[in-house]
């Protein structure tokens, strides 16, 4: 992660910077602890906000097909990190909702878990509802 944001240019954005992650669905195969998870996912946001002290983190809840149970186990995980990060960390989109659809992805995925092209403009318009309504 510190490879990755130090790569990133100081102010990527006039204004407000906003980012947008999505970390979870390579974790249902094999879910960690809930202790160690969140301790992860924090660690990501509290990277985020040293390279950007005033970003809000935005969470995706992850999907994949097959993996109802534990995307809602770590959707419940992520409410808990955005309640710990107030005015910090948010709920972005929910791909339980869309990502999976009434065809347990077939349309917005080419095999469950990755997007296809339709469910990468679908997470563009999602992200984009949520992070500048």
């Amino acid at each position: 992660m510190d490879a990755i944001l130090a790569s990133m240019p100081a102010n990527p954005l006039t204004g407000q910077v906003r980012v947008l992650t999505n970390w979870g669905a390579n974790d249902f195969t094999v879910l960690p602890t809930e202790t160690a998870w969140k301790a992860n996912y924090q660690m990501i946001i509290d990277a985020v906000r040293v390279k950007w002290p005033t970003a809000l983190v935005y969470l995706s809840k992850p999907w994949s097909r097959g993996n109802d149970t534990n995307a809602d186990t770590l959707a419940g995980w992520i409410d808990d990190l955005v309640a710990a990060n107030p005015g910090v960390a948010f709920v972005a989109d929910d791909e339980r909702v869309w990502l999976k659809g009434a065809d347990d992805g077939a349309t917005m995925t080419t095999d469950g878990v990755h997007y296809s092209a339709a469910g990468l403009a679908e997470k563009t318009v999602q992200a984009k509802a949520v992070i500048w309504p």
